[in-house]
């Protein structure tokens, strides 16, 4: 995405906007705003976290056009919205891909809508509580790659892979003892200093939810 002079024409006249300026147009007018209002903040983060390479990689298709992402998972994306803003996970299909496949139902369905996170570490893990409903079981899909900082992985009974339900947790950190025992499905592309905020404090008896989870694609 390039930075410079866009030239905005409307009824109400056409206007030069520059880098870093915010011009709005509405049923009652058109011009300059002194700062963006929270929503359009908000709405211009998504778009910049959604369109942006995974780990800051820039962008570039198998033809060597830009504009496609170069990502390894190619698996599309999901927004998780917590309190303090969106994070952006990349899902990692070529990894897990019936890991994947399951979570991508269990968004669309909202299973992880308001689910709580029911364990902290700071620098090691965030982890969800089970989704209520999760159904079946889904079967472990290990892997050689680290549980580094903004890794997501599969949660399971400690003495049994195959009882995953959909209960994942998020690496805050290098989690060494990790690798290879836990599968791994997305990693984190924007966002982490939200999931980073997360303390698994309780606030009126209740801990830091995911306010909602969904598709970006």
């Amino acid at each position: 995405m390039l930075e410079g002079v866009a030239e905005v024409s409307s009824a109400a006249g056409t206007e030069t906007v520059s880098a870093g300026q915010t011009y709005r147009m509405s049923g009652t007018g058109a011009g300059f705003l002194d700062h963006p209002s929270p929503a359009l903040r908000d709405a211009s983060g998504r778009m910049m976290a959604l369109i942006a390479p995974p780990d800051g990689q820039a962008t570039q298709s198998t033809s060597g056009a830009p504009g496609a992402s170069a990502s390894a998972g190619n698996g599309g994306r999901l927004i998780m919205d917590l309190a303090s803003g969106p994070v952006v996970v990349e899902m990692r299909p070529d990894l897990a891909p019936n890991t994947v496949a399951r979570i991508r139902e269990m968004v669309e369905s909202g299973a992880f809508n308001g689910l709580e996170f029911q364990f902290v570490r700071p620098g090691y893990v965030a982890e969800t509580a089970a989704p209520p409903g999760a159904g079946p079981t889904i079967n472990a899909e290990l892997s050689n790659v680290p549980f580094e900082k903004g890794t997501l992985g599969l949660s399971h009974d400690r003495d049994d892979p195959d009882s995953g339900n959909g209960k994942f947790f998020v690496a805050l950190g290098r989690a060494r003892l990790l690798d290879g025992k836990y599968t791994v499905w997305g990693k984190v592309i924007s966002g982490m200093e939200h999931l980073e905020k997360i303390t698994g404090a309780k606030t009126a008896g209740r801990r830091q939810t995911i306010s909602s989870m969904s598709l970006a694609n």
